[in-house]
């Protein structure tokens, strides 16, 4: 209702703050819920209760569903994923979770940018009824393959952080760069280089003779040959002992039948790790000395 206590009190902020009720119970499917707010005045403190009585009556339940298909799989597909059956109950999670799923689904196929939305149409007071408007697109097609070296599919999702987010753009595909050159110096090629492309052409949709775009990104690696990290020094340190600070590294030295581990990412890490702990200390023996 966005009304807090101790705020002037309105009798127009109270009507507008009872609609905003009324169109979050709509969400819901509460059409037919009734909501009016009672006030209580203290003339000894200036101040006034609002109470406020719902009731709210059944939940609107689905008419119709129209689908605007805009992608190159059957309507049954689309539909079986939104899991919204006529006569079945209205409330915002539910909606939610359905364009979830699909957008989920052609994330799954490829469509990074696929999109799904629902727009609801006129309350049927009579039937208790709202029909439902399921519009979906695909977006382009988006394919990764990367040469050079070997991913599985599933590890390379995982490097690249288009999948997770279901968008493309130059951030996420420069940051794929860095966990692809992160892992294969982990793996010992402690001089990986990885470079991308990207390329787009249209294709020839399987649901006609309709065109539909193709995004191809294709990474490069130049893994160069393998190391083994053989040993760490720690020099200049003076008011922390040598094991106490190696044990705080993620990188260490290579042993039988292991490079060790070792990557850019992880060095830098691990020097900020010291930073910290000799700015804590240094914070601490300040502190120390101000009580006294």
């Amino acid at each position: 209702m966005q009304l807090t206590l101790g705020q002037t009190y309105r009798q127009a902020a109270v009507n507008e703050a009872l609609e905003r009720l009324r169109e979050t119970l709509r969400d819901e499917g509460l059409y037919q819920a009734e909501v009016s707010a009672e006030t209580v005045p203290h003339p000894e403190t200036h101040q006034m209760d609002i109470v406020v009585h719902i009731k709210p009556g059944p939940r609107a339940r689905v008419g119709i569903i129209q689908l605007k298909n805009g992608t190159e799989y059957p309507d049954a597909e689309i539909l079986s994923r939104l899991k919204m059956k006529v006569g079945g109950t209205i409330t915002s999670a539910k909606v939610q979770r359905g364009t979830g799923r699909i957008r989920k689904y052609l994330v799954k196929k490829g469509h990074l940018s696929g999109l799904a939305a629902v727009r609801r149409g006129n309350y049927d007071a009579a039937k208790n009824t709202v029909p439902l408007d399921l519009d979906v697109t695909e977006g382009p097609l988006v394919k990764v393959t990367l040469t050079g070296a070997k991913f599985s599919r599933g590890e390379l999702k995982k490097l690249i952080p288009i999948y997770q987010e279901g968008a493309v753009d130059a951030d996420l595909l420069e940051e794929g760069k860095r966990n692809v050159r992160e892992r294969l110096e982990r793996l010992g090629y402690f001089d990986a280089e990885v470079t991308y492309t990207t390329e787009t052409h249209e294709v020839k949709s399987k649901r006609g003779a309709a065109q539909s775009t193709e995004e191809i990104i294709n990474y490069i690696v130049e893994r160069g040959a393998k190391h083994k990290l053989i040993g760490i020094e720690i020099t200049g340190n003076k008011y922390f002992d040598t094991e106490l600070l190696r044990s705080r590294l993620q990188i260490f030295g290579g042993a039988f039948g292991s490079p060790g581990r070792f990557s850019r990412r992880l060095v830098d890490s691990d020097a900020q790790s010291m930073r910290t702990l000799y700015q804590g200390e240094r914070v601490s023996r300040c502190q120390g000395r101000t009580t006294d």
